[in-house]
């Protein structure tokens, strides 16, 4: 299994446990899952992969209504977090504008062309740049009439905030948006929390108990779920590179959030 970032063969794995609620909203057949770790660059990934189709089922009306009554079913709880979240003023949205006035304050100024991909209501990026013409990027953005190579090419910044821990091939969607940005143009990637040592020790473990035929605690096996790659800061720094990024600066915030800026190489 190649790894979808750095492309090299992938041997070690072990078995991950499907999400029931992925299930139901994709209509996925139920079948073996595993979860792979990388040893070249350590990035972690979930087999099968989702599908364009399964993608959008699953993103479609994302955390509306009707998504978050089916999700709270299979994960009690997740209807009252949502509201939480969408809270703006809320500690889930401060905490996120806290870290943008440090890392992302030299953008305060910044008058020229924004592309949100994936950005949902673009609340984030018109906080990160008030001055700023922004446009919001979704999956059905071309279905809709845009058109993303001009949207693009016009652009001093992308931001793409959480959102290549949800896609199968995150190396191969970044290096389409970046080569579409005229040169020079700033690259932000935010991704949640890095992952510890804890999970290839965790990973080690489970293998020595599935070679000896031992049943795996069910706590430590990684879920197929909405997150189906998992960053360190390692992996996070070579998606980019290999994308055409240069890497300038790297903030691992203490809360949880990975912020990586770059410019499109020459």
């Amino acid at each position: 299994m190649a790894c979808p970032v750095c492309l090299q063969p992938t041997r070690r794995w072990i078995p991950a446990y499907q999400s029931p609620f992925i299930i139901e909203r994709t209509g996925l057949p139920i079948q073996e899952a595993r979860s792979y770790i990388c040893q070249a660059c350590e990035h972690v990934f979930i087999t099968p992969f989702y599908t364009e189709e399964v993608l959008a089922a699953l993103y479609t009306g994302y955390r509306d209504q009707t998504y978050n009554a089916a999700r709270d079913r299979h994960e009690p709880g997740y209807a009252e977090l949502a509201v939480r979240m969408a809270d703006e003023n809320g500690p889930d949205y401060a905490l996120r504008r806290g870290y943008y006035d440090y890392f992302m304050k030299k953008f305060k100024d910044f008058d020229g062309d924004v592309v949100d991909f994936g950005g949902g209501d673009g609340y984030y990026s018109r906080y990160v740049f008030p001055k700023a013409r922004i446009t919001v990027v979704e999956e059905d953005y071309e279905r809709k009439g845009g058109d993303l190579a001009a949207t693009m090419a016009k652009a001093g910044v992308l931001f793409a905030t959480h959102v290549f821990e949800h896609v199968p091939q995150p190396r191969r969607l970044l290096t389409q948006l970046v080569s579409l940005l005229r040169q020079n143009a700033f690259v932000y990637v935010e991704l949640p929390r890095p992952y510890s040592g804890e999970l290839e020790d965790s990973f080690a473990r489970l293998e020595r108990l599935r070679g000896a035929g031992e049943p795996l605690p069910f706590e430590d096996i990684v879920i197929q779920h909405e997150h189906i790659g998992h960053f360190s800061k390692k992996s996070a720094t070579r998606l980019m590179a290999y994308s055409g990024v240069d890497v300038q600066e790297v903030y691992l915030h203490s809360e949880g959030i990975m912020g990586f800026l770059g410019m499109k190489r020459a």
